[in-house]
Order: structure tokens, then C-alpha cells, then sequence
């Protein structure tokens, strides 16, 4: 009797653990695996197993879907139910497979350069235990590569002097953007010494589908603001749009073509109040 009292909290009742077949997955791919079902000290009925691709979100602060208090949620984005309602015999062992897409919108955790700062991706798997408190939830972290056109967008800022520093999710959308999932990573770069004086920092968007990819580049310049006789540094900011084929990715000089936007965003002249 004790077990099965101690098991409705959570304690020696029934646990999972997701096993992706590989480490490593680029957006718009399949991951194959299984999650292993452990029965615990007695038996017990479970009522569904699911998996789903989850990630670490900052919410905005109106945002209804966690309080201010927490910004940060586990946030899953694609679910699939592996197992219906059974019975789970103490100490008995079942491994079921699954094979879950990727969205094309999944963000990327690592680059040439390295690992992003800041990004979590997972597969949870959750088992829902009939009459208990504590359910059997595990997650397996997941490296998520960049499709090579993503890549060469992150060479190419890399090679005019811009350097990683950190990489988020925010829970909100680009306007005029055909999003799906419900957030947009954003990796943060610092600009080398020639732009140092007008940009405080460029922020890099990807939003990609099965055939194209969209650039969303948005730049905090820094732009002086004149009034009268006094003066003051201000933010402004400054959105550039790029969009390709993941075919025709290659066929462009991104050096070129992103040194020169930015190059022209750097030059805005100050602001007379």
C-alpha cells in the first residue's frame, strides 16, 4: 500500500527517457527514436504517451501565456501522441519508436563558430499516470544544425567582421513575415570596429520553409539627437528583408551584399530637433 501511495507522488512510480537515434538535426529533417517506459514499484495505469519538440521562450511581458515573474517557459511547438491507455507492470521495460518532423522554423542551436549562447531545444516525452500527482516527464537535449543556406548567411556575417554573442527565442511575430511557429529566434551580433561608432548591435532572423529562406536583419544604430543646446545618444532601429531560394543561396555575394546595407544603415546623419 505504501508504494502505491508513494508512486502517486512521484516517488518510485513509472519513468520515460527519450533516445533520439542521432545527436544532430538540421531544420526540415526527421528524427527517428524511442522513448523507454520503466515501470516503477507497482503497477500502474497510464493514459497516454506523447513526445514533442519544446524550447526555452522569452515571453513578452503582456503576454497572457506566462506571468512577468517568469519570463522564461518551456514552450513545446510540434506534438505527436505515441501510446494509448495501459496497464504498466512494476519493473517492466517497453521502448516505443517514433519518428518526429522537424519544422522548417525550428531554431538552430549551433553554428560553424560554435554553439549558440542562450538556445535550448529538446524532445520532451510525457507519460500521463492515471490517479497520480506527478506525471513521468524526461527531455533530451538536441543539437539543431543550420541548413547551408542559413550557413552561408552566418559565414558571410562572420566574414565582415561581425561576432556572435548570444542567441533567444521571443514569443511574438515579424510583420509582413509568413511565420509558423509562434516565436523567432534572434541571434545577436557585435559589429567590428568600423561600425562600432553608429551600430550598437545587429540582430539576425531566420524564417525559413521548405524552399526559401527569408533574412530578417534588424539594427540598433546609434543615432544622436540634437535639441537646442543639448544632445543625447538615442536608439534607433532598422529592419533589412533578404530573401532566396536554398538552391540560389550560392549564387550571391552575401559579404557584399550585407557589408553594403549595413554599411549604408551605419551612415544615417543625426537627428535635428
Amino acid at each position: 500500500m505504501l508504494k502505491k501511495v508513494l508512486a502517486t507522488f512521484g516517488h518510485g512510480g513509472a519513468t520515460v527517457e527519450v533516445l533520439p537515434s542521432v545527436p544532430e538535426i538540421a531544420p526540415g529533417e526527421t528524427v527517428q527514436g524511442g522513448v523507454l517506459l520503466l515501470g516503477g514499484q507497482t503497477e500502474q495505469e497510464l493514459g497516454s504517451l506523447s513526445i514533442d519538440l519544446v524550447a526555452e521562450v522569452h515571453m513578452a511581458e503582456n503576454s497572457t501565456l506566462a506571468p512577468a515573474a517568469h519570463p522564461t517557459v518551456t514552450l513545446p511547438f510540434t506534438q505527436i501522441e505515441l501510446g494509448n491507455r495501459r496497464m504498466i507492470a512494476p519493473g517492466e521495460s517497453v521502448m516505443v519508436p517514433f519518428e518526429l518532423s522537424i519544422p522548417w522554423e525550428t531554431p538552430i542551436t549551433i553554428s560553424r563558430t560554435g554553439y549558440l549562447s542562450g538556445m535550448a531545444v529538446g524532445i520532451r516525452a510525457e507519460a500521463d499516470l492515471l490517479r497520480t500527482i506527478v506525471d513521468a516527464v524526461a527531455i533530451a537535449p538536441i543539437v539543431v544544425t543550420p541548413l547551408p543556406s542559413q550557413q552561408r548567411i552566418l559565414d558571410a556575417m562572420t566574414n565582415i567582421g561581425f561576432t556572435p554573442k548570444a542567441a533567444d527565442l521571443e514569443y511574438t511575430s515579424l510583420r509582413g513575415v509568413d511565420q509558423q511557429l509562434p516565436f523567432i529566434q534572434e541571434i545577436e551580433y557585435e559589429p567590428p570596429t568600423e561600425f562600432a561608432e553608429h551600430v550598437h548591435d545587429v540582430e539576425l532572423t531566420f524564417i525559413a520553409n521548405a524552399t526559401d529562406l527569408q533574412v530578417v536583419l534588424e539594427v540598433d544604430k546609434r543615432v544622436r539627437v540634437i535639441k537646442s543646446e543639448d544632445s543625447s545618444a538615442r536608439g534607433e532601429t532598422t529592419m533589412g528583408d533578404f530573401s532566396l531560394s536554398h538552391d540560389d543561396f550560392d549564387t550571391v555575394d552575401w559579404e557584399d551584399r550585407l557589408q553594403s546595407w549595413l554599411t549604408n544603415v551605419a551612415r544615417t546623419p543625426a537627428i535635428l530637433g
